[in-house]
């Protein structure tokens, strides 16, 4: 069997409720988005992306973000939600 990858291991791309992306704990747009993700999915060996997103965020830009996710790679996403 598989084992399913750790959380901590895994690339993670935050959307904040005033529309700011981040890799990590790296600031993007969604101009380098594609970019940096892809340089940290390879980085960590993991192409499972969590997208941690504000409750309150645009359902346009959450899909965006999303397409950006698969574009840099990303082949499963899993979604948390904050506040």
């Amino acid at each position: 069997t598989t084992a399913l990858p750790q959380l901590g291991e895994l690339p993670v791309v935050t959307i904040t409720a005033d529309d700011t992306i981040y890799v990590g704990a790296a600031e993007v747009t969604e101009a380098t988005l594609v970019d940096e993700l892809r340089a940290e999915i390879e980085r960590r060996g993991q192409s499972f992306v969590v997208l941690r997103a504000d409750q309150t965020i645009t359902h346009g830009l959450t899909v965006r973000v999303m397409d950006l996710i698969s574009a840099a790679g990303g082949t499963r996403i899993a979604i948390s939600t904050g506040n």
